[in-house]
């Protein structure tokens, strides 16, 4: 069972739980101000969690209205009920900075009156909004120690559904090993117990984890627990995932015949439940499943149905794989137009992921470190505010001492402060560097999983177009030169995948890096025609420096610009000359060949990605027309540059 479905089984038992308090919300509202004290409060929760699902605002007012009580009648059990009622309202609608504030109150009320059950259900409650927010290491650190609690008081369902929580957390960090430890673990404390709802949902993590050690046996008897489970609970809607589990290992088995009837089962079922998400997911891996077999019609319509779902579902990996089935399948069935296509969209789609992926890690340090100050700045107030209040109480009962003392006592003061802003302001530098550090792994990583995968890949194109064209060396000139074709421009995505590459390496790039790599790409320019190149660069720039980005846009506008030079001016000669003045760098590329007029030229992509590039670098682009031949200008002003 994975993540989704976890939080899926875990809402839709909340909206029931919902829908019953709400019908007598009515009721509770009648006899809010009736009973004893623990009566008001009760009903006072009870409203607050019959709204979650319907009113967000009257479930906040009516859970502040709580909080208020529990601390008007001084009841820290109280107190931390109230809050942790309040978190779950804004962390059911998404709102997780203050979810953690809230149960961080909630945690702060049950350790003061000492409720252990109490205090490692919050606990838990922290792990799961840190889970969410996909904060796999703070999750973990509140998990493991609300299973410290329920252990040490043999609370064997929280126990096991601690464990589950964990498994799901190593299951998203891809260890695998401590993933099926703790579902393992879950499972065998659920038999224990006579919850056959927690008995299915752990049956169904251990056929899920157990597909990623090839166990598929194991797997298969773990998926049909669960899937009867369900069945017998009345749960249709969840029979679809572990009939997937079943699907998939079927599949690895190559039994495909059973594998097929599962695969279309599970989809039948997502579909009359209108899960969109697991209708793609399940429907590429039926795609690669019948191209396996050689099915290739069936293995092309599948995976057209599973792009066109994963597009309607904005899930764009889905639709990146659902692209390399229908490549490998048109290539295969001898469609080497629709193979081409595709082929170009899937690479063009693993671009974009790539970038998504970049992009996202970023943000991810981003938010970690925002937060982390966030949560240090407000534990900072708290301090503060409860040290004001000390030094007044203090500062009433010595009222009668001596000025020397109060001056002795003011000076000891201030310089504690002054070491808590020093303490604080190298705690944050150090996390600084540690981000940094981190994100760099990360940039090393991707740049290693681009060589070793992405360029292998490539290289194998290569190959098996080398490969076809031998074997169709006498047939059609027409196919011999698509072949030709592929291959150059697989070739060419090969040097521009090193160009990217070494970018990502680069945190810094001196113009030195940057006028040797120019150099290079001008010299196989030179060695590919007979046009004459003259290269020159201001001296003056040896010790510029740019980003990693801004050094690869410069890059890829000179690079771009003298590849139309050589393909539709006709020159002779092409100039590339990069200067600068007090406020600008400028780089100019200029040919001698047949020009073109100004007024009815349209922008293509080379042109507009040369102006988008300029723009990032809040440059100016302009193309101009000589007496003979055309210049290109970019100016960037040195201010926007590193």
């Amino acid at each position: 069972m994975n993540k989704r479905l976890f939080f899926s089984l875990l809402f839709s038992f909340v909206v029931l739980f919902s829908l019953a308090q709400s019908r007598q919300i009515d009721s509770m509202l009648r006899n809010l101000n009736a009973g004893t004290a623990k009566e008001r409060f009760k009903n006072l929760v009870r409203i607050s969690d019959a709204y979650t699902q319907t009113d967000y605002n009257k479930s906040i007012q009516y859970a502040r209205t709580a909080v208020a009580y529990a601390q008007k009648v001084n009841d820290k059990n109280y107190e931390g009920e109230a809050y942790n009622v309040l978190a779950n309202g804004f962390q059911f609608h998404g709102k997780l900075d203050s979810a953690l504030i809230y149960h961080q109150k909630s945690l702060a009320a049950r350790k003061a009156a000492g409720t252990k059950k109490e205090i490692a259900d919050s606990y838990n409650n922290l792990g799961v909004a840190y889970d969410t927010s996909g904060k796999y290491r703070q999750a973990l650190t509140y998990y493991f120690k609300a299973l410290q609690i329920f252990e040490d008081i043999d609370a064997i369902p929280q126990v096991a559904m601690t464990c589950t929580n964990i498994g799901i957390v190593y299951k998203e960090m891809k260890d695998y090993t401590k993933a099926l430890k703790y579902y393992n673990k879950s499972y065998l404390l659920y038999q224990k117990t006579t919850d056959d709802f927690g008995k299915t949902v752990s049956a169904g993590n251990m056929g899920s984890i157990l597909i990623n050690f090839n166990r598929y046996k194991e797997s298969l008897s773990y998926s049909k627990q669960a899937f009867a489970g369900y069945q017998k609970l009345g749960y249709e809607t969840y029979t679809a995932y572990p009939l997937s589990n079943i699907a998939v290992v079927y599949d690895s088995m190559h039994v495909y015949e059973e594998a097929e009837k599962s695969y279309r089962k599970s989809v039948q079922l997502h579909q009359k439940f209108e899960n969109t998400f697991e209708i793609a997911n399940i429907s590429v891996a039926f795609a690669n499943c019948l191209y396996k077999q050689g099915k290739l019609n069936e293995a092309i319509a599948r995976a057209h149905y599973a792009e066109q779902i994963a597009t309607k579902a904005e899930q764009f990996l889905l639709v990146v794989k659902a692209y390399e089935i229908l490549a490998k399948a048109y290539r295969k069935s001898s469609d080497y137009k629709n193979a081409s296509l595709y082929a170009e969209k899937y690479a063009a789609g693993r671009d974009h992921l790539f970038e998504y992926e970049k992009t996202k890690a970023s943000f991810e340090l981003e938010t970690v470190y925002e937060t982390a100050k966030k949560e240090r700045e407000l534990l900072a107030q708290q301090a503060k505010t409860e040290r004001r209040n000390i030094t007044i109480i203090a500062l009433s009962a010595i009222a009668f001492l001596s000025i020397a003392v109060g001056f002795l006592f003011y000076r000891q003061q201030k310089i504690k402060n002054r070491q808590q802003l020093q303490s604080f302001e190298l705690q944050t530098a150090l996390q600084q560097i540690e981000t940094q550090k981190r994100l760099q792994e990360q940039r090393e990583s991707i740049s290693r999983d681009l060589h070793d995968n992405i360029g292998a890949q490539l290289t194998f194109i290569i190959s098996s177009v080398n490969n076809i064209g031998f074997a169709f060396k006498n047939s059609d000139e027409k196919i011999l030169r698509k072949l030709k074709s592929v291959s150059d421009f697989t070739k060419s995505t090969i040097v521009e995948l090193r160009d990217t590459i070494w970018a990502m390496n680069e945190s810094h790039i001196s113009f030195d890096q940057l006028k040797l790599r120019i150099l290079n790409f001008v010299e196989k320019a030179r060695e590919m025609s007979q046009v004459s190149f003259n290269f020159s660069i201001d001296e003056n720039l040896k010790a510029r420096t740019f980003t990693a980005i801004q050094g690869m846009n410069v890059y890829r506008i000179i690079q771009e610009a003298v590849n139309n030079s050589l393909k539709y001016a006709d020159a002779k000669s092409i100039d590339v000359s990069v200067s600068q003045d007090d406020t600008h760098l400028t780089i100019c590329i200029s040919d001698d060949g047949k020009g073109f007029d100004t007024d009815e030229i349209t922008l293509g992509n080379g042109l507009l990605n040369m102006e988008k590039r300029a723009g990032e670098l809040s440059g100016t682009f302009e193309i101009t027309r000589k007496n003979q031949g055309t210049e290109l200008r970019v100016r960037f002003p040195k201010t926007q540059l590193l």
